[in-house]
């Protein structure tokens, strides 16, 4: 499974060297195979995200409930959902050195 995956990033990677574009792999998907399956990717791409964020914010209510019993699994949920909504809405700063810094 390693082997593909690293055969994939490669592949994009040389496809995002050789014409790079705004778009993610639906955009490349869309360029080189065909728009219905860049379309499908694209949406593929939106529901993994629906389903995975969820399913992890649950999974570390649960983790930390494991510590610290007395609190619910859904304050945790919801605080650290407060945090991940925080740090995508946040302005980037100019060096990415910085936005390291400050999360650590």
């Amino acid at each position: 499974m390693g082997a593909v995956v690293y055969i994939v990033m490669v592949a994009l990677g040389e496809m995002g060297a050789w014409l790079p574009h705004k778009k993610s792999f639906s955009g490349y998907a869309t360029r080189f195979v065909d728009p219905a399956f860049g379309y499908a990717t694209g949406w593929n791409y939106f529901f993994k995200y629906v389903i995975v964020l969820p399913n992890n914010l649950t999974v570390t209510g649960v983790l930390i409930s494991y510590w610290l019993k007395d609190i619910n699994v859904s304050v945790w949920i919801v605080v650290f959902g407060i945090i991940i909504i925080a740090v995508n809405v946040s302005q980037v700063p100019p060096t990415p050195a910085v936005k390291a810094f400050e999360l650590t």
